[in-house]
């Protein structure tokens, strides 16, 4: 996520999360999608590429197993560090379309006043990065619990999904 984010320091980008929710509905992220070559970025939005969503998500799906659990996009300089009221919107109205129960969001932000480690091709920027989790009490009703702030829990070691190259 940082790299994509660093390359487009001055328009979102994102993607799409893949993994598994555990028996206490943690999620478990296993695999995280860029942005498709057919995205659309502009310094407010950030659209996936929906073809390259699809293939991917059902060949992910078909042979891992995991499922698609998230997106995560950059509001690069805007210092907004959670989903705006639109992103917050469009989550909402996907969830039931999609028959998701819950779903999460990764917001990255640049902040062009902490600079890191230099390289020839990506900017030398900081990326933040927060967690949100959008969850429903049911879904007959789509009664809605409150957007709720999370935390990261690194797991030490390579996933066995790190080194796919059809994707």
């Amino acid at each position: 996520i940082e790299q994509w984010v660093r390359r487009f320091p001055d328009i979102e980008t994102g993607g799409d999360l893949f993994g598994l929710w555990s028996k206490d509905n943690t999620a478990v992220v296993q695999l995280v999608l860029g942005p498709g070559n057919n995205s659309r970025r502009t310094p407010s939005s950030f659209f996936q590429d929906a073809e390259y969503l699809g293939k991917a998500g059902s060949h992910l799906t078909e042979q891992y197993g995991l499922c698609h659990i998230g997106e995560w996009h950059s509001h690069h300089t805007h210092e907004l560090a959670h989903p705006s009221g639109g992103d917050q919107n469009t989550v909402w109205s996907n969830m039931p379309t999609y028959g998701f129960k819950r779903f999460i969001v990764f917001i990255a932000n640049v902040d062009n006043r902490r600079p890191i480690r230099k390289s020839a091709t990506i900017p030398a920027l900081f990326v933040g990065l927060g967690c949100f989790l959008f969850e429903v009490k049911d879904t007959k009703s789509w009664e809605r619990h409150d957007m709720v702030q999370g935390s990261f829990e690194i797991i030490d070691g390579k996933g066995p999904y790190r080194q796919l190259t059809e994707l």
